[in-house]
């Protein structure tokens, strides 16, 4: 018998055999402890991180040094008599973004060139799945930006455009010998005595009518030769300035501004709400365990409910788990009111499924 064809066929079913050899992908979860025992690739599920952002507005009155004479020298009224602080609520926004999670961390055992097969690729490309080592999309830390306003009397410092004393003249007399005999004799003297906050107060509202005539008088005409073009602009403009400068010492002022709260919110991992800070309107932003102060909350809302089934719950060969977002709506909600809503997402409350590959394919 001649064995030699018998040997050819056996060596060309030996190279086929080899040829659709392709190999074996296993995936394990990884745990605290892990240590893979071969070649392999680490990758992870990613999880849906919010972030609320809130603006809060402080805005602040300081009384004018003249407040009890509005009425009486201006006829205004009522203006503030005390300094108020008030804090509100302006708005909110709300975005998101992935991260690595942490407790869905998974090791490929294989000798198999990842980056030439299309599913990983592609759930990779996706999104779907992550690196580890995923950097997360937002990282900001937003720091206040309130300012400290200098102390009340020093937004008042131009108080009158006369003199803070009046000069007043006194008669004396002296007794002088004269003639034989003593007589008295008038001296004068002038001295000058500090004016009263009411006077103070009645020069300061005349300046406010005398700037209301001019600028009448400006409107009118009865000034031609600023009757029109930009010197007039100007005039009125600065006039108007002067006005409102000297209208503050009786009506006051009021100043304002903003600084934006940032806070990070893991659903599922916190629950699906979460107290931001506590708000007041007299007190502003305070701790989210103070007793003061209404919640600032953040509520999450999946459409379709969590996800029962998690079928990466073991080891497994020749597939990829990967999760599926779930859609949720977010709003952050203060005193029983929607500041803002947002409908995104979200990674953790989607279903993890399995996606076969064929490490041999591309």
């Amino acid at each position: 018998m001649n064995r030699k064809p018998i040997l050819i066929l056996a060596f060309y079913m030996l190279v086929l055999s080899a040829c659709g050899q392709v190999s074996k992908l296993s995936i394990q979860p990884v745990n605290q402890g892990f240590k893979p025992t071969g070649p392999g690739y680490f990758y992870s599920l990613p999880r849906t991180v919010v972030k609320a952002e809130v603006t809060i507005q402080r805005s602040i009155t300081i009384p004018g040094p003249y407040a009890e004479f509005s009425a009486q020298f201006l006829g205004i009224e009522p203006v503030p008599m005390e300094k108020e602080v008030l804090w509100s609520i302006a708005g909110a926004s709300i975005s998101a973004f992935n991260e690595s999670d942490p407790d869905k961390l998974y090791f490929l055992a294989t000798t198999a060139d990842l980056s030439k097969i299309g599913g990983f690729i592609s759930l990779g490309r996706e999104g779907l799945i992550l690196t580890p080592d995923a950097f997360p999309g937002d990282v900001s830390s937003a720091a206040p930006s309130i300012r400290h306003f200098p102390d009340d009397s020093l937004w008042f410092t131009n108080l009158s455009v006369k003199s803070f004393y009046a000069e007043t003249t006194d008669t004396l007399y002296k007794t002088v010998f004269q003639d034989s005999m003593f007589v008295k004799i008038p001296v004068l003297k002038k001295q000058f005595q500090q004016k009263t906050f009411e006077e103070k107060a009645n020069e300061a509202a005349s300046l406010i009518l005398k700037i209301r005539k001019k600028k009448i008088e400006l409107v009118t005409g009865k000034i031609a030769s600023m009757n029109q073009g930009p010197a007039l602009e100007v005039a009125l403009k600065e006039l108007d300035k002067l006005e409102q400068e000297y209208l503050a010492l009786f009506i006051g002022r009021q100043f304002s501004d903003r600084q934006t709260i940032s806070a990070w919110f893991i659903p599922g991992l916190q629950g699906q709400e979460m107290t931001l800070f506590r708000f007041s309107a007299k007190q502003g932003v305070l701790a989210g365990d103070s007793p003061k102060g209404t919640p600032v909350m953040i509520t999450l809302a999946p459409e379709h409910g969590p996800a029962m089934n998690d079928n990466a719950a073991g080891d497994a060969v020749n597939v990829v788990y990967f999760r599926i977002p779930e859609k949720a709506l977010v709003q952050v909600s203060w005193n029983d009111r929607t500041i803002t809503s947002a409908r995104i997402p979200v990674y953790q409350l989607g279903q993890t499924i399995t996606l076969s590959i064929n490490p041999g394919k591309k």
